[in-house]
């Protein structure tokens, strides 16, 4: 009866299995995309001289990181321009926290006075906002 209730009474087993298959590849999927970051960034830093197995060890390590603050969700990366500004964007912030100024940054990424200001207000904003995400309410 409950067969009929689900309109599964004209589904074939075999049907099934293969639909149990599908899901558990969908499932694992990620396995498949954690080795292949391992070795990429093992690469990486072997080729920056690194030893393979110190290469090896801090690449776990980055995925461990990674993984803690972003496990279990998805999440979006760009590449290009989009990635490169950002990542520019996030260093320019960095140095400034660290006393480094205005004028050196512009000259340092080609960009206006202005333009540092204006990055240095956007990546204060963004931080400040994900900051008040985590106080408990």
């Amino acid at each position: 009866m409950s067969a009929d209730l689900f309109g599964a009474d004209g589904l074939d087993p075999n049907d099934i299995d293969r639909l149990a298959e599908a899901l558990g590849a969908i499932e694992h999927a990620w396995e498949g995309t954690l080795a292949e970051l391992v070795d990429v960034l093992t690469d990486t830093w072997h080729r920056k001289g690194r030893s393979e197995d110190e290469a090896a060890r801090e690449a776990r390590l980055v995925i461990k990181i990674v993984a803690r603050h972003c496990g279990g969700r998805q999440f979006y990366l760009p590449v290009g321009e989009v990635l490169d500004r950002a990542l520019r964007d996030a260093e320019i912030y960095h140095r400034w926290t660290r006393g480094e100024s205005i004028r050196s940054l512009a000259r340092a990424h080609k960009l206006t006075e202005t333009r540092v200001y204006a990055v240095l207000a956007r990546e204060r904003k963004m931080r400040f906002e994900r900051a008040q995400q985590r106080l408990p309410l």
